[in-house]
């Protein structure tokens, strides 16, 4: 009966040996994974990076392959606006190039359009459709969340200074779907998608509307000590990633760093890596950036006051937080709504 019993132990004792070496090698390969998917996104013939050029009256549809340090034009769009450097997105399927945009008439008045350009093969417009609906005010970024195009406009309803909307892709009509505290803002937004939540910022708030209900989850103050550039979302590992400024981790640089929500009441940031970006020197943050997501890396275009009407393109390994490429591109200054489609 004891040797029964011990054997007994001995086995359960084994399976739970097992099982820790199980999940402990699991996150080891998870992790081996995604590094072996890190590459330089430019040179890499899995995908290409597309934007909007608005150097001249008539902006372009452009499209930087191979590692360029120039990039192509492949459409003319007219003689259009774009309200901020991040009002265009990928659809799901990583078929459309989604941007919102607008043009004034002789009097003035702006008029709200959504654009969608197929991208494969020879790239075209597949759809330029009329934004319309009560209230109608720029949109700051969009996406797609799988039903529908979702995006944070202005709002010109009492109590709030930015909206969430849906965008009917389609025919352009626009419902709102919640509101945003009254405050200052940055174009400091991003879509998480596993979550429901469309992240913005408000003042030194840390906002967050759910995209189903149209309530904000999310409202929690900023740490002083920490300032958010830009906020970026990682759907393979559904991490919160930010560009962040914080004098008690690095005097006079920027860095990456995930950010995490405690109960919905309170949040920290967790560095990733290394690497910096030293702030007062030649570089200024363009507020111009998307994301690679299998290549697992933070494509981010940087002002340079030393190379004129170049940028240098900066890329983020957001894994590792370490900097993979770092390139110019000629003639980039006017160069934005940049979509990377792996």
């Amino acid at each position: 009966m004891k040797s029964t019993i011990n054997s007994s132990k001995k086995n359960i004792e084994n399976k739970i040996r097992f099982s820790i070496y199980l999940k402990v090698n699991m996150q080891g390969i998870l992790l081996l994974l995604l590094l072996l998917l890190s590459k330089d996104v430019l040179s890499s013939n899995d995908g290409c990076l597309y934007g909007i050029d608005r150097s001249s009256l008539i902006a372009s549809f452009v499209k930087i392959v191979n590692n360029s340090t120039k990039y192509d034009r492949l459409l003319s769009l007219g003689p259009v606006s774009i309200s901020g450097p991040a009002t265009a997105t990928k659809s799901i399927d990583n078929q459309n190039y989604i941007v919102t945009y607008y043009i004034s008439d002789s009097h003035g008045v702006p008029h709200y359009y959504i654009l969608t350009i197929d991208i494969n093969n020879t790239p075209k417009v597949k759809i330029n459709a009329t934004i319309t609906g009560s209230g109608i005010g720029s949109f700051w970024q969009i996406a797609d969340d799988q039903k529908q195009i979702v995006g944070i406009r202005d709002s010109l309803r009492a109590g709030a200074s930015l909206e969430l909307a849906t965008i009917n892709q389609t025919n352009g009509q626009v419902k709102t779907l919640g509101l945003y505290p009254y405050g200052s803002y940055s174009i400091i937004m991003a879509f998480a998608q596993q979550r429901r939540l469309y992240y913005n910022i408000i003042d030194n708030l840390f906002c967050g509307i759910n995209v189903d209900t149209g309530k904000l989850d999310i409202n929690i103050t900023i740490p002083n000590d920490y300032s958010i550039y830009g906020i970026i979302y990682d759907s393979l590992t559904d991490r919160l990633i930010s560009l962040v400024y914080s004098s008690k981790v690095v005097q006079n640089a920027w860095f990456i760093a995930e950010i995490i929500t405690e109960n919905n009441s309170t949040i920290k940031f967790k560095r990733i890596g290394k690497s910096i970006i030293p702030m007062g020197d030649k570089y200024f943050w363009s507020t111009t950036y998307t994301l690679a997501l299998k290549q697992r890396q933070w494509i981010t275009l940087w002002a340079n006051k030393n190379a004129g009407y170049n940028e240098d393109l900066i890329n983020f390994n957001i894994d590792t937080g370490e900097i993979v490429q770092q390139q110019t591109i000629n003639n980039s200054k006017y160069l934005n709504n940049v979509v990377y489609f792996d």
